[in-house]
């Protein structure tokens, strides 16, 4: 499990890296209950304010009525 954590650990790191060199490139974290997810993405791609308003909220919502693990 340490080894699990270590590696999720690693790769949000590299995911804040590639945001702190791309302009496009953005990485948020999102908390779930007692957990902690990195989302990243092109900003090109993605209406940043929908995913604020809309898309967050959602995945909180869904994950503390429903009780999903996130692994």
């Amino acid at each position: 499990m340490k080894l699990n954590n270590r590696l999720k650990s690693e790769q949000q790191d590299q995911l804040k890296q590639l945001s702190a060199q791309s302009s496009d490139f953005k990485t948020t974290t999102v908390s779930l209950g007692k957990q902690e997810v990195v989302i990243s993405y092109y900003k090109t791609l993605v209406d940043e304010k929908l995913l604020q308003q809309v898309a967050l909220p959602w995945i909180q919502d869904i994950s503390i009525l429903y009780l999903i693990p996130i692994s």
